[in-house]
């Protein structure tokens, strides 16, 4: 194998993870964000949900930072 061949191999191994991350990233925002809001109406203990609602985009940011960080 070649020099350009191990580079291009690379190149698309880094975007494939990248996009991974960010996909992990809407996944979780979807599931974990959007899933307790609608729970929200509900649900009559509104500090648990609040918590998940603020974890699920904390942790959406950290993987779409992560995806980011890969791409560059």
């Amino acid at each position: 194998m070649d020099r350009l061949d191990l580079k291009e191999r690379n190149k698309v191994s880094r975007e494939t993870l990248g996009k991974y991350f960010y996909d992990l990233s809407k996944l979780v925002f979807a599931g974990v964000a959007v899933g307790s809001v609608v729970q929200l109406t509900q649900s009559k203990e509104f500090s648990v949900l609040l918590i998940m609602i603020t974890l699920g985009v904390f942790v959406s940011f950290v993987f779409a930072v992560v995806g980011f960080l890969i791409l560059k």
